[in-house]
């Protein structure tokens, strides 16, 4: 499933931790260094299970890079 930038970043506000968890996981696997400032964002999700996939995500930016 492909998403759009702008649908993943209005994602991380959904109410289900599953949708923002995905959200991220998207995010992170573009790969743009753009999405850096939302991913950083994302680390106050009340979730733990989002945060887990915020630092999953944020390391395989740093993989691509």
């Amino acid at each position: 499933m492909q998403y759009n930038l702008l649908a993943l970043m209005m994602m991380l506000k959904d109410p289900n931790p599953q949708q923002r968890c995905e959200a991220v996981n998207q995010l992170g696997l573009n790969g743009d260094p753009v999405v850096l400032p939302a991913l950083i964002g994302a680390l106050q999700d009340p979730e733990p299970k989002v945060n887990e996939c915020v630092v999953n995500a944020l390391g395989n930016i740093q993989d691509s890079e």
